[in-house]
């Protein structure tokens, strides 16, 4: 039987090189406001929105009725896999 880790994948895939090379399709794959995933992390352009996410997320770990250890150990979990 299958676990969910085997289900586990980018969620978020890259554009395909051979479509971002494209002039014509240059500034359709850049965000404009905020970013989802790590892809454009610490473009200076996204950084007003940074701030908001972060600030959000301190809402939420105050709001969680868990550790913020605890959080932070379940997001490390995830992470490595997220980048790829």
């Amino acid at each position: 039987m299958r676990t969910n880790s085997q289900f586990r994948g980018p969620k978020i895939p890259k554009v395909p090189r051979m479509l971002s090379v494209i002039e014509v399709n240059k500034d359709c794959y850049d965000p404009l406001k905020v970013s989802v995933g790590p892809y454009h992390h610490g473009k200076p352009e996204l950084k007003e929105m940074e701030n908001i996410k972060l600030m959000m997320v301190r809402q939420f770990v105050q709001q969680s009725e868990e550790l913020v250890e605890d959080l932070h150990d379940k997001v490390a979990e995830v992470s490595n896999e997220a980048g790829q």
